[in-house]
């Protein structure tokens, strides 16, 4: 007889592998994003951030950063409302989430208009 321990173990066993590939998925996604900011290809990094939070696999923590990346990436591309809606994105898992100090007036600003529409930027 199988006992519901076995039955959890080994779904836990196999549901490792997965969440690993997950992660590393995410992860790969992340770095690209990364990468294309660094060159200034911020449109490149935006899609690479959007291509993340679509799969679907991204852990929590990782949904907050792509949300963070999203809003500064549009907000350095011009797209204050847009920017904002991530932003307002970050602010509802990440409430007391900052900016550093010497963030561009473009964050700052989109920031502050997330944190100041609050519900309503998300739609």
């Amino acid at each position: 007889m199988v006992t519901r321990a076995a039955v959890l173990a080994l779904a836990l066993a196999l549901a490792a592998p997965a969440a690993a590939d997950d992660d590393a998925a995410v992860a790969a996604h992340l770095r690209a994003a990364s990468a294309h900011r660094a060159g200034l290809r911020y449109d490149a990094a935006l899609a690479e951030a959007e291509r993340a939070l679509a799969g679907g696999r991204a852990s929590p923590a990782q949904v907050a950063a792509l949300f963070r990346l999203a809003g500064e990436l549009t907000a350095g591309l011009d797209r204050p409302t847009v920017a904002a809606a991530w932003f307002a994105r970050w602010l509802a898992l990440t409430p007391d989430g900052r900016l550093p100090d010497d963030a561009s007036p473009k964050l700052a600003d989109a920031l502050a208009a997330a944190r100041a529409g609050g519900v309503a930027a998300l739609a």
